[in-house]
């Protein structure tokens, strides 16, 4: 029995040795451009074109950084890039989610071919849209006698990122939504609550840790994005800071350390938003949930918006079945506090039976 279990152990530490290594060599593929680019911006173009690009440096200083702040004219394209950037998150988020609740919480004939319609726009390449989107926008300048109403503005880009990023957010939002139980939205209709009470005040107060995920990732993305920048804008002053990198070109010849001074630059407002939303972002990857709600110091569970969040806490975390009945109960308009749902679960488990009676 010992050498037997001596066996195991040992066959175990091989298999985490070797998912170690395996993560490992991974992570170090993808870390190792970021710290090969930190690594150039610090280094002056004379010393490489010296002693060659594998050569250990004679100097490092902070020179790349200046000039390619000075020649990106950085806070101009940082505005224009939150300039965009936020208006799209908001409205995708917007959007992706009151299309996410009418496909999961209501039920009619092409529900799910409209959920799969949104979600396949995003399998479209940018480049097999961008010809009739520009014919498009054009038309419609033709049409109100502007033709710089959607091409060469703001309003534009951001209409275009809204298009392609809401059939992501809403595959996202629905699928987290399928996981609230059907009470919740039963007993908010039961308590006479309008379509928008039943999103706003019911479901909305739910979507808040995937909500948060994803305004991280979507500005992340917005942020990033290159393409539509330089196809949508032919303002040079009104382009994102993706595009402000091009400046950094010489005429004849580039000088790809302060290039890529200039790419770390405009990487660290994303991280800084990041780290800033580091917390809501794992708890929405994780599904983690907020709080019960705190009534005069003391947790009460009830029928409300908030209460019902706790019913998708039990439904999650301890047992589906009697945070579902909790869920009843409250919608009965009784409360509940956490001990008493905990002793729910403990005689559900045991006999499946639920008796409360009123006090």
């Amino acid at each position: 029995m010992a050498v037997g279990e001596k066996q195991y152990k040992n066959s175990q530490k091989r298999k985490d040795a070797f998912i170690s290594a395996f993560i490992g060599f991974f992570a170090f593929v993808w870390i190792f451009p970021i710290l090969w680019t930190l690594w150039t911006s610090l280094r002056p173009y004379q010393d490489i074109i010296e002693n060659g690009v594998f050569s250990a440096p004679k100097h490092i200083n902070l020179n790349n950084y200046i000039q390619a702040f000075k020649l990106m004219n950085i806070f101009r394209y940082l505005a224009n890039s939150f300039i965009v950037a936020i208006p799209a998150v908001a409205l995708t988020l917007f959007f992706g989610s009151i299309l996410a609740f009418v496909v999961t919480r209501y039920s009619f004939r092409f529900n799910l071919y409209m959920l799969l319609l949104f979600t396949a726009g995003n399998l479209l390449p940018v480049q097999l849209v961008y010809a009739p989107l520009f014919k498009i926008y054009i038309w419609i300048g033709d049409l109100v006698g502007n033709r710089t109403i959607l091409y060469d503005s703001y309003w534009g880009l951001i209409l275009i990122h809204v298009a392609f990023q809401v059939g992501f957010a809403t595959f996202v939002l629905s699928s987290y939504m399928k996981t609230i139980p059907k009470e919740i939205s039963e007993s908010a209709i039961v308590d006479g609550a309008s379509v928008f009470t039943h999103y706003y005040r019911v479901i909305l107060p739910l979507l808040r840790p995937p909500l948060a995920a994803l305004s991280v990732l979507m500005t992340t993305w917005v942020y990033n994005e290159f393409f539509w920048a330089i196809v949508l804008m032919k303002t040079d002053a009104k382009r994102p800071i993706t595009a402000a990198l091009g400046r950094l070109r010489g005429e004849y010849i580039t000088d790809f350390n302060m290039l890529a001074a200039g790419a770390i630059l405009a990487a660290l407002p994303t991280l800084i938003i990041f780290f800033l939303m580091k917390r809501q972002f794992v708890s929405g990857l994780t599904c983690q949930l907020s709080q019960p709600w705190q009534s005069d110091g003391e947790t009460i569970f009830d029928h409300g918006a908030a209460g019902m969040t706790y019913v998708f806490q039990l439904v999650l975390v301890k047992h589906a079945e009697a945070g579902i009945a909790c869920g009843v109960v409250a919608a009965a308009g009784l409360q509940i506090r956490p001990e008493q749902a905990d002793k729910i679960i403990d005689s559900w488990r045991c006999v499946r039976e639920l008796q409360i009676v009123e006090e």
